[in-house]
């Protein structure tokens, strides 16, 4: 495996952007321009896409994979994306899912550098994961972990189930890793970005494991972590997060970003200089920026 990407220059605080679940329909299509215009008028450090570029069965194949591809490299700033259900697992029709992985994989991962006019320098999971990324801006590890909706497909047959598998093992390992390499550097802050609503609360088989192993790490880390997913399609900001006592783990936050119905976005502020170190702010595209905010 690759070393770790070191961190950009970069100021203690600074911001980013977070979106999802976008161009499921024409009405959705046609107000996306909007979205990337918002995105680019805004002073961030990067963006990051947490899945849902399109929907099936109309995005599943290699153009469509293309141009939204291209459509990344529209956004000024640079944008790391994770894959999500629309994005593959969605797509039954022609050579299945299995095939449309390998095309998201070799369209979008084949380099390790973000999409974006401007890119960032990322540590990919290879040679067999390159969709799970993982970077170090300012004083918080990033990274993005491949886990998408409906199950993340587990239930659809032992071939699948086997290829769930694999991913769920690779995908604990790279959140391992995340927070070793956070220890590390002893960043003051996590963030993980997957497509997936976790269903926290919920025994979801799909999920378990997963949830597991980001409770141990979080509560054993002791500093803000933040998990960011959409699928669910609605903005909140919460800790819902319990402890083997059932007590609320206060170090944890999840975020989840609007779906392509309301074209809006999440700031994400990074402020050493403030308790907790992580603020969410939504922001609707077309809305006057606060000042305060930039």
């Amino acid at each position: 495996m690759a070393a770790a990407a070191p961190a950009r220059p970069a100021p203690a605080r600074f911001e980013f952007g977070l979106f999802g679940n976008q161009r499921r329909n024409d009405a959705e299509r046609a107000r996306f321009p909007q979205l990337v215009a918002a995105m680019n008028g805004a002073d961030l450090a990067f963006s990051v896409a947490d899945g849902g570029l399109g929907a099936a069965p109309g995005d599943c194949s290699e153009d469509a994979a293309l141009a939204a591809r291209d459509l990344l490299d529209r956004f000024r700033a640079p944008l790391v994306f994770t894959p999500g259900q629309a994005d593959w697992l969605d797509c039954r029709t022609g050579d299945g899912p299995g095939a449309r992985l390998g095309a998201v994989r070799r369209i979008f991962f084949a380099a390790d550098r973000s999409a974006g006019r401007e890119t960032l320098d990322v540590e990919r999971q290879r040679p067999y994961f390159p969709e799970n990324a993982r970077w170090n801006e300012g004083p918080v590890t990033f990274a993005t972990v491949h886990v998408v909706g409906e199950s993340d497909g587990l239930g659809r047959g032992r071939d699948g189930d086997a290829q769930v598998a694999a991913r769920h093992r690779a995908a604990t390992a790279w959140l391992n890793g995340t927070f070793d390499e956070a220890e590390r550097r002893s960043s003051a802050g996590v963030v993980l970005v997957w497509q997936a609503d976790p269903h926290f609360g919920q025994n979801v088989a799909a999920y378990n494991g997963l949830r597991g192993a980001l409770r141990a790490r979080t509560i054993a880390f002791g500093r803000p972590v933040v998990l960011v997913h959409g699928d669910s399609g609605y903005f909140r900001v919460d800790k819902p997060m319990v402890d083997d006592r059932g007590r609320r783990v206060e170090n944890f936050t999840r975020v989840e970003t609007f779906d392509g119905s309301q074209p809006d976005w999440v700031r994400g502020i990074v402020d050493p200089d403030r308790p907790g170190l992580f603020t969410f702010r939504a922001e609707p595209v077309g809305a006057a920026v606060n000042p305060e905010q930039r």
